[in-house]
């Protein structure tokens, strides 16, 4: 995962799930394939689950946008 200048995260990783919860700004995530363990960013009320791709979140002021 690489973070924009300014962007915050949590992470929580268990058995089941790896979880990132982007608490402002804009992350990049290139996830290793994992059907057992799917990667879920959320932001927003949103959750973005991928199994094994890359993909961009931003959390603008009152928008999220994936890419």
């Amino acid at each position: 995962m690489d973070l924009n200048r300014g962007a915050a995260i949590t992470v929580l990783f268990t058995a089941t799930e790896r979880r990132v919860r982007l608490e402002r700004g804009e992350a990049h995530f290139a996830v290793a394939k994992d059907p057992g363990r799917p990667f879920v960013v959320e932001v927003e009320g949103v959750a973005v689950r991928a199994v094994g791709t890359a993909f961009s979140v931003k959390r603008g002021a009152d928008s999220v946008a994936v890419l």
